[in-house]
């Protein structure tokens, strides 16, 4: 039994002695990679420019306000002459400015931009919101710079024929310059709408 136990013994001691080379001969783990220190500014890509997104103004009128809504926040215009609001309150909720590209027409497929900068490459768009149908409703563009209309009082086209939104449009042929569309209910102005031709 003792020399059993001897060879057991002997045996143990082999096993523990192959496993002590062994893992000394094995390489070192590889260590994980530590964080960054807390304070430390996450990498930037040096390679990638900076992306700037500028939303063009909406100009908004409504019965109590003209509204300039910008990437800096929403402003009240100037405006040259201001509008007979009570009147405009009576036929309509909003008129607003907005662009279609040329050839497109409004549509489920194809809504307005809101927008009050322009170029020669767009169409302008009014959208009357009218909550009362109008006897009579005429527009003209006041050149702002120049103290002059540029587009002489007419019928709207297509004419407002109903409540609910109508909307028309037509290309922008005015040089750059600063502008205002206006709108009247028979003789009375009932919107001043500011914008922009680049």
């Amino acid at each position: 039994m003792a020399g059993n136990i001897t060879a057991r013994g002997l045996l143990f001691l082999l096993v523990v002695a192959l496993l002590v080379s062994a893992c000394r001969q094995a390489p070192a783990p590889t260590p994980y990679p530590t964080a960054p220190p807390l304070n430390t500014p996450p990498p930037t890509l040096a390679s990638t420019p900076p992306v700037t997104i500028v939303p063009t103004p909406i100009v908004v009128m409504t019965s109590t306000e003209t509204i300039v809504i910008t990437p800096t926040g929403v402003m009240t215009p100037t405006l040259s002459k201001q509008p007979d609001r009570a009147t405009f309150a009576i036929y309509f909720k909003k008129i607003s400015l907005a662009e279609l590209p040329i050839g497109a027409q409004a549509g489920p497929g194809s809504c307005p931009t809101y927008t009050s900068t322009f170029t020669g490459s767009r169409q302008m768009c009014v959208i009357f919101e009218v909550i009362k149908l109008p006897a009579q409703v005429t527009e003209a563009i006041y050149d702002t710079q120049r103290q002059e209309y540029v587009r002489l009082k007419a019928e709207v086209t297509p004419p407002i024929s109903g409540t609910g939104e109508r909307i028309g449009c037509s290309p922008v042929t005015l040089p750059p310059g600063s502008y205002e569309y206006r709108a009247w209910v028979s003789d009375v102005l009932v919107a001043v709408l500011p914008f922009e031709v680049r």
